[in-house]
């Protein structure tokens, strides 16, 4: 493992209550972590985790998720210590890329993994049966079709906020950005799925008068 990160050049320097805690001293750290030295691992995590969480949520921005990564991030140092070259990096280089890597690992599985939008969408009413004929079950069926047009994280607020309920500050700590970014999104996403709507409703209508 070669870092080259920002944040792992930053976490060179490090600070413990009663002075500095310098790179040789990491170093033997890692070499004692390395053959399962309990006390070291825990000498380790006190001194550094300050460093390493503060990395994990600069990315993911959530404390509670930060939290769990930084746990993650502990347990590859006490698995992976054994690999650590104090010839190609610091230890606090090393310990800060496998921070970074787990914090982005996340975001990545995060953006793959079905979400409560996804699932609030597929409960809206489909036009699947052909049986259902009445005006509700059209709207929602035009609903769902302007929705499907939007971009992925534009439908995502949309649901949120008039599906699931959540107010602008539940929706911004749920995607990580600021609360103004939000408000700003929602009226022209509300103009768009709008639009979607007024074209969806021109397809019905035209198709109603071609039946006729």
């Amino acid at each position: 493992m070669v870092p080259n990160t920002r944040e792992a050049q930053k976490a060179d320097a490090m600070t413990m209550p009663g002075g500095m805690l310098d790179r040789q001293q990491l170093t033997s750290m890692l070499g004692e972590v390395s053959r399962w030295d309990r006390v070291a691992f825990t000498r380790l995590y006190e001194a550094t985790s300050p460093k390493l969480y503060a990395i994990v949520l600069r990315i993911v921005r959530r404390r509670d998720l930060a939290d769990d990564l930084l746990q993650e991030t502990y347990l590859r140092i006490w698995q992976h210590a054994g690999q650590f070259n104090p010839l190609r990096s610091s230890p606090m280089t090393w310990m800060a890329t496998i921070a970074r890597n787990c914090a982005l690992d996340e975001t990545k599985l995060a953006a793959s993994r079905p979400t409560e939008d996804d699932a609030a969408l597929l409960a809206l009413p489909s036009d699947c049966t052909p049986c259902i004929t009445d005006e509700a079950t059209e709207d929602a069926r035009r609903l769902r079709a302007g929705l499907e047009r939007l971009d992925p994280e534009r439908r995502a607020l949309v649901v949120r906020a008039y599906c699931l309920g959540l107010t602008r500050e539940e929706i911004a700590r749920a995607i990580g950005r600021p609360a103004a970014t939000i408000k700003t999104w929602l009226r022209p996403t509300l103009l768009e799925l709008r639009r979607h709507l007024d074209e969806e409703a021109g397809v019905v209508a035209n198709s109603k008068l071609g039946k006729e």
